[in-house]
């Protein structure tokens, strides 16, 4: 059965090639397997390991071949994805920095800002003040108005 196994992979990855994929690079199934669980594991720890072993190949021939494929490391890779989610949650969530950098998968909200500021040339907070996002934007006027309501006694 695991001979019968490897020849088959053997033989969907060169029918693979043979239909455009770059050779020594993932095929299109192994892509959709480690972008899948990439995606759905964004918010947790990522292993090499892991995605070598849902694209069935040995961690080092993984990275290889991840590299001819995407043109980054696999680390790389998910750093930038993590930026990406971390943005869609800037623009379309009134959550706090600290919650968006934990919902991306960073360690902390520091680390969301190094990487940030590295990939974009400013920190996460000027950068969605300057798109004036809706939950900044509300934050800021939900807590002016809850302010003089509070000094005209309204409370």
């Amino acid at each position: 059965l695991t001979m019968a196994s490897r020849i088959l992979r053997v033989e969907i990855e060169r029918c693979s090639v043979a239909n455009g994929c770059p050779t020594g690079g993932l095929v299109g199934w192994q892509v959709a397997r480690v972008q899948a669980y990439i995606n759905s594991n964004l918010h947790r720890t990522i292993h090499i390991r892991d995605l070598s072993s849902v694209a069935g190949r040995s961690p080092a021939h993984f990275c290889r071949r991840f590299k001819s494929t995407f043109g980054e490391t696999p680390h790389a890779y998910v750093v930038r994805r993590r930026l990406e989610k971390a943005c869609h949650l800037m623009m379309t969530s009134a959550v706090s920095m600290s919650e968006i950098a934990l919902s991306a998968g960073f360690s902390d909200q520091a680390h969301l800002c190094r990487l940030f500021r590295q990939a974009f040339g400013q920190s996460p907070a000027i950068w969605r003040r300057e798109r004036g996002i809706l939950g900044e934007v509300t934050l800021r006027k939900g807590a002016e108005e809850n302010s003089r309501e509070r000094s005209a006694g309204k409370f």
